[in-house]
């Protein structure tokens, strides 16, 4: 009670403003996060690597020989699998030059994609012009060594 005989309640502190509302989910995020976020669901989505390296040709020695001796055929066989052109198409684009490194870069990144397999087209394609016979040889034992993921395409 004051002097006059009411009662007064002492003044407050003024209270702090309340806290601003949580930014929603879907606010755009900085560039750098997004090329983080991109970086990222590359990364995992390409998790396998190859069963066999680019230079180990003569871990099967029957494949290899085939490849050697006859790359118009694996390549045919290699395209039918991975579903580039039929084996004739595939048999017949391996022969020209230059198209056939092409040829042969698309079927080695239609095998990397079915497997999930990490790598980039620049490098298919150096790998293809460099070492044709290489790189045929491993996309071959890929398909190989991987027959099940092929046969749910079908």
């Amino acid at each position: 009670m004051n002097t006059n005989g009411t009662s007064e309640t002492p003044p407050q502190p003024p209270q702090p403003p309340p806290p601003p509302p949580p930014q929603p989910a879907t606010a755009n995020p900085t560039p750098e996060v997004q090329l983080s976020r991109r970086r990222n669901k590359r990364h995992h989505r390409f998790t396998e690597h190859w069963q066999s390296p680019l230079f180990s040709c003569f871990e099967d020695l029957g494949l290899c020989l085939t490849t050697c001796l006859c790359p118009c055929v694996a390549a045919g066989l290699l395209s039918e699998f991975t579903d580039t052109a039929s084996c004739a198409a595939g048999c017949c684009l391996s022969l020209v030059p230059c198209i056939g490194c092409f040829y042969l870069c698309l079927a080695r990144t239609k095998v990397r994609e079915l497997h999930h397999i990490g790598g980039t087209l620049t490098r298919d394609l150096a790998a293809s012009f460099l070492v044709p016979f290489c790189v045929l040889t491993q996309a071959q034992y890929e398909v190989d060594m991987r027959p099940s993921q092929l046969i749910n395409r079908f």
